[in-house]
Order: structure tokens, then C-alpha cells, then sequence
């Protein structure tokens, strides 16, 4: 999926009322450990992933505290639309 079709995604989420708190990943992601090959990794904890959330958001050029389009990236994906 390009940017545009992420960004354009994420807005018709958050018109149905979506928010950062949302963007979650399954509960088993922060309870069981998981085994790859020989090596077992960890759960996450709740803090990283929270970190990791923040780091995406700002990556995409979204705000990272409410998890919606930085009113630059809502010009540039209109910009985008009319070319």
C-alpha cells in the first residue's frame, strides 16, 4: 500500500471515529512469549509499544498524541488528489 493509500485509510477511520486508541495490536502480543527457531522472544510490554506507535505516527506525518493527519499532511494528501 503507497502513503497516499495509508494516509487515505487512516482518514476514513477516524471519520468512523477511530482514534490512537485503536491502534492496538492483540492481547497475546503483550502476554506470550513467542518461539522462533531456538530463540523465545518476550511479550511486549505496554510501553514500547506505545513508543513504537508514536515513532509510526510520526514517520507517516500524522499528530502522535491524537493519531490523526498533522493538518501538513491533510494539504499535502489534497494537494496529491488534485494533480
Amino acid at each position: 500500500m503507497t502513503a497516499r493509500g495509508r494516509d487515505i485509510s487512516k482518514v476514513l477511520n477516524i471519520r468512523e471515529g477511530a482514534n490512537r486508541k485503536d491502534d492496538r495490536v492483540p492481547k497475546r502480543f503483550l502476554t506470550d512469549f513467542v518461539q522462533a527457531g531456538k530463540v523465545t522472544y518476550p511479550p511486549l510490554n505496554m510501553e514500547y509499544l506505545e513508543r513504537l506507535i508514536t515513532d509510526y505516527y510520526e514517520e507517516r506525518g500524522w499528530d502522535p498524541q491524537a493519531g490523526t493527519l498533522s493538518p501538513e499532511r491533510m494539504v499535502e494528501l489534497t494537494r496529491a488528489g488534485n494533480a
